[in-house]
């Protein structure tokens, strides 16, 4: 059972140090070790971000903390930018309190998302691009050749929900200050 490795663990994690988890498998179990884990060192719980990509398994850490901050799912994520792309973020309820992404997605393993995500978010004649081209519309469409990669890192919808309360923490490839740049 994956919650008997959380039963006596040595916190590797300095007590001011905020840290997030990850929780990869539906598992009640799971879920309220994590929460006791963190109950047991005072001022923990506060310091810990956690969620999952799964929508199901964040639902379930929602509903057994409302009080410890989650991150979006990608199924939330997904919502949040189609939101924003369609200018309706301000309408929509926001629970989480951080996005978690990688700096870019690709999307060619996902066959029938693709074509979603072109309809959903390019103009007629439009194709997806990285971000920054030039002609691009937030850093997605550019009318030109078909890309295979989707970047989800639009500075508007960034900034938009820091204005919400949300953080953005994103990963992958940020070595450099250029790939930095583009992110912000």
């Amino acid at each position: 059972s994956p919650a008997v490795l959380l039963e006596n663990p040595d916190p590797p994690t300095p007590p001011k140090t905020s840290f997030q988890v990850d929780v990869k498998v539906d598992d009640a179990r799971l879920v309220s070790a994590v929460l006791n884990l963190a109950a047991r060192h005072p001022g923990r719980s506060s310091r810990l971000l956690w969620g999952s990509f799964r929508q199901r398994t964040a639902s379930r850490c929602l509903t057994s903390a409302p009080h410890v901050p989650l991150f979006a799912s990608f199924q939330r994520a997904l919502v949040m930018l189609a939101a924003y792309k369609l200018g309706l973020l301000r309408h929509l309820h926001i629970y989480e309190s951080a996005l978690v992404i990688p700096w870019r997605l690709h999307l060619a393993n996902f066959s029938i998302l693709g074509p979603f995500f072109q309809a959903l978010f390019c103009g007629p004649g439009m194709t997806p691009s990285g971000p920054g081209s030039p002609g691009g519309l937030g850093g997605i469409c550019t009318r030109g050749g078909l890309q295979l990669t989707y970047y989800f890192t639009d500075p508007g919808w960034f900034a938009e929900l820091n204005r919400r309360g949300v953080a953005v923490v994103l990963f992958g490839c940020l070595n450099d200050e250029r790939r930095f740049e583009i992110c912000r």
